[in-house]
């Protein structure tokens, strides 16, 4: 292979890693988020 072909198959290929990446530590915030909420209507449902 050349240089030219690796650094042709690294641009494609970076990219959609990083972003795939990105997805799971986005959906990971989210799900954080969604049981901390509920955790927390919990709490209030207790104490009221």
């Amino acid at each position: 292979m050349t240089s030219r072909t690796i650094i042709t198959v690294l641009s494609i290929t970076l990219p959609l890693i990083g972003a795939g990446i990105g997805y799971l530590i986005k959906s990971n915030i989210e799900k954080k988020k969604e049981l901390t909420n509920e955790i927390t209507k919990e709490r209030r449902e207790i104490y009221q």
